[in-house]
């Protein structure tokens, strides 16, 4: 992340699991802290106890970060590197994790990027890949079976009217009204969004690839 006195800022994280569910793009917002001291500022200002609660409907940093003027404001685009993806912070990499086996990968590495504009739409997209794929889920029991760590998608797709019923300022004193669009695919073999289906609104998955 560049500091948040730059004009525009993009973020780029991996696609990977956490011991709390998913790290993606919201959470990312977390290198916009300056780190000056061995207490780093995401704990220091005691944020991590927010995603630690396992629940929905409840207040999330993430949401604020990305409602912030200064730092989701300036953020013009969203990129997750999925070239090899962990199951989880310090996990090790090895082929029976990171090998995948849902389409289109099909026992190969993910090698992939994705790219876009749109900051719930791309971890919700992230979100359905971690959540759905075996390798992953087979070795990180924070996202098998668990929808709570969508929260902060909830929380931001929803921000007029927050599930957890906290408004959200972009720190001008300004109500967020918009953040972006949260859905998941069809099923996990189309891997089908709203636009894809032919929708007008909504998330579209577009594959290009390259040999």
């Amino acid at each position: 992340m560049y500091p948040v006195s730059e004009e525009y800022l993009v973020n780029l994280t991996n696609l990977k699991g956490h011991s709390y569910g998913i790290t993606l793009c919201g959470k990312n917002h977390f290198g916009s802290f300056i780190n000056g001291n061995a207490m780093r500022p995401p704990e220091g200002a005691n944020l991590h106890q927010f995603l630690t609660r396992n629940e929905m409907g409840s207040y999330s940093p993430l949401t604020d970060l990305m409602a912030n003027g200064q730092i989701g404001g300036k953020t013009v685009l969203y990129m997750l590197d999925a070239l090899v993806c962990a199951t989880s912070e310090g996990s090790s990499v090895t082929e029976e994790t990171a090998r995948w086996r849902q389409a289109p990968f099909d026992g190969n590495y993910t090698s992939s990027v994705f790219v876009s504009q749109d900051p719930v739409a791309i971890d919700s997209v992230g979100a359905d890949f971690l959540i759905n794929e075996p390798a992953v889920t087979e070795h990180n029991g924070a996202l098998r079976d668990n929808p709570n760590v969508e929260n902060y998608l909830h929380e931001a797709a929803l921000i007029q009217n927050a599930p957890s019923g906290n408004v959200y300022y972009n720190g001008y004193g300004e109500a967020v009204e918009n953040l972006g669009v949260h859905e998941h695919w069809n099923n996990s073999t189309e891997k089908m969004y709203s636009r894809n289906l032919g929708k007008e609104k909504g998330i579209e998955l577009v594959r290009i690839q390259t040999k």
